[in-house]
């Protein structure tokens, strides 16, 4: 007999057992039937469903590890840890990027600082240049001297380097000779001077010119008043 048999005979017994103790007590029918309908709740130990529980969990554990179950778990945690890693990566790097931004913002403020400052000292610097070396011409006539192209050179680099500016040729003559033909020689001297601005890179229609003649002298006799002057509006 097994022990189960054994339990479930013992048990059987002991409930006999109560129940003839019960009928000699006087008790008599009542325990009886408790004996009776508690009996199937006290079957012994052992059975299919023990087999049953202690099987599923070990075929569920082989099904997960058929699966790889594990694999997902070991290589979700190195992912996030790369993803993380460039994140990290990225927002250390922004502060370098924003400072080399604000860098640059800082030098082109700068430099337009510089340019607005050196245009408004524009007029005074050409002056002084026509100052240094003085526009000539041919003698009656309105051609450049090759003496004073350097000078329209320099002159049409501070201009182009100031592209808002809006520039005045005025040419003017000694007052020897007739009045109306000094008009039209200063006339061509500042037309000429605009031209060879114009073929040193300075836009043509950011200039006008204009000849005064023999008026608006000023000392220093004859070649002093065989002028070019430019002023800057």
């Amino acid at each position: 007999m097994s022990n189960g048999e054994e339990s479930g005979a013992g048990g059987a017994g002991r409930w006999q057992a109560a129940d003839a103790a019960g009928r000699r007590a006087g008790s008599g029918e009542p325990v009886t039937r408790w004996v009776e309908e508690t009996r199937r709740y006290r079957r012994p130990l052992g059975g299919w469903w023990w087999l049953a529980l202690l099987l599923v969990p070990a075929v569920l554990a082989l099904l997960g590890g058929a699966l790889g179950g594990d694999e997902p778990s070991a290589a979700t945690p190195k992912s996030w840890a790369t993803t993380m890693g460039s994140g990290t990566a990225s927002s250390a790097s922004a502060p370098s990027g924003e400072t080399s931004a604000a860098s640059s913002s800082g030098g082109q403020s700068s430099a337009a600082s510089g340019d607005a400052a050196a245009c408004s000292t524009l007029e005074d610097r050409i002056g002084e240049a026509l100052a240094a070396t003085k526009i000539t011409f041919s003698r009656g006539g309105s051609v450049v001297s090759e003496a004073s192209m350097p000078v329209l050179e320099s002159v049409a680099g501070m201009v182009k380097a100031c592209p808002d500016a809006r520039l005045t040729i005025t040419g003017y003559t000694d007052p020897s000779g007739d009045e109306a033909e000094n008009q039209q020689i200063s006339e061509a001297r500042a037309t000429a001077v605009l031209d060879q601005l114009a073929k040193d890179g300075v836009p043509q229609g950011s200039m006008s010119a204009v000849g005064k003649g023999e008026k608006d002298q000023i000392a220093g006799g004859t070649e002093a008043n065989r002028r070019v002057e430019i002023t800057v509006g």
